[in-house]
């Protein structure tokens, strides 16, 4: 066997000592292996996932408690009109409903009727002033 000092490239240089690059692939296909391996043989029971708790919430702007700014989500309402529907909503003395909506003045012909999917009633009795 050659002395490695006397190892030389085609080109004549001297080949470089590459013994620790075969260490450090095997190190790294090592390491891959003990992060692999747990989950490989983890237990798969076939018990069915428990839900402990779920919170759903209602999509959309809440007419009793949106603030003005959730308002101009909707088309056609900017913050002029937004702000308008909250102080509607304040001077009302109770929860707004639906019906509400249609006797707030300055709003564009069928905005209700276009906005209502996207639009819920909490259940709440009071409402944010939106401010």
């Amino acid at each position: 066997m050659p002395n490695p000092e006397e190892l030389r490239e085609p080109t004549g240089h001297p080949m470089p000592d590459r013994s620790g690059d075969r260490a450090l692939i095997v190190l790294l296909i090592a390491s891959l292996f003990a992060i692999l391996l747990p989950t490989w043989f983890a237990d798969r029971s076939d018990t069915p996932l428990r839900v402990t708790h779920l919170a759903l919430e209602t999509p959309g702007i809440d007419l009793r408690t949106a603030p003005w700014y959730e308002w101009t989500l909707l088309d056609g309402i900017g913050e002029a009109r937004a702000r308008r529907i909250v102080s509607y909503r304040a001077a009302l003395g109770r929860p707004i409903r639906f019906e509400d909506l249609h006797d707030i003045p300055g709003m564009p012909a069928g905005w209700v009727d276009d906005a209502k999917r996207y639009l819920h009633a909490s259940q709440a009795a009071g409402g944010c002033d939106g401010e």
